[in-house]
């Protein structure tokens, strides 16, 4: 059986981390703080790492440029930069991606 992957974010110092999804999937330790913390919102899930850990690297670039920008982080501006037509092995939802309202197009 693979592995999952999961995106997760912080409470704390509000990075997405890339973590295994568990049989008891309560709880998690941020990679940046060390925080212990409890799931609230899985942003994505993937059965590849790497797809998990390009889609929290463009997450957490976005969300360094909005604080440069002195703006406060808000998860619903990341829905803009939908990719149309993105070739991947995330499961779908209907005719959308789970991962379509958080990917940045790379363009």
């Amino acid at each position: 059986m693979p592995q999952k992957f999961q995106i997760l974010r912080c409470f704390s110092c509000e990075t997405f981390n890339v973590d295994i999804v568990k049989k008891t999937n309560l709880k998690w330790q941020c990679k940046m703080c060390g925080e212990n913390q409890s799931i609230k919102n899985v942003y994505g899930t993937s059965d590849t790492a790497k797809e998990c850990r390009e889609i929290a690297q463009q997450l957490n670039q976005r969300r360094g440029e909005k604080m440069d920008e002195m703006q406060p982080f808000d998860e619903n501006q990341y829905q803009e930069d939908i990719p149309k037509g993105s070739e991947s092995k995330i499961t779908k939802v209907g005719s959308v991606s789970r991962w379509a309202k958080y990917m940045v197009n790379a363009e």
